[in-house]
């Protein structure tokens, strides 16, 4: 079973240096102009919800991630 946040979570993801305040619902539309960087933040947010979905306590705990996604540095953060 996959762990998927509601479309309602609020994120904030920076891509290279930008910072975007948005939802999950937004992200899986398609939050910028360029196709390359929504699937980056995309991915970002899949892998989050990835790691999420884990067995471990640390895994259920992890709040945000770092990562480089087709060429762009991507940060996925978790706002309450």
């Amino acid at each position: 079973m996959s762990f998927k946040f509601k479309p309602s979570q609020k994120l904030r993801v920076i891509v290279n240096g930008v910072s975007i305040f948005t939802n999950v619902r937004d992200v899986r539309m398609g939050v910028g102009d360029f196709t390359y960087v929504n699937g980056a933040i995309q991915k970002g947010v899949r892998s989050l919800e990835d790691i999420r979905g884990g067995a471990g306590a640390a895994d259920q705990c992890a709040n945000g991630l770092v990562g480089t996604w087709d060429g762009y540095q991507v940060q996925v953060d978790l706002r309450s």
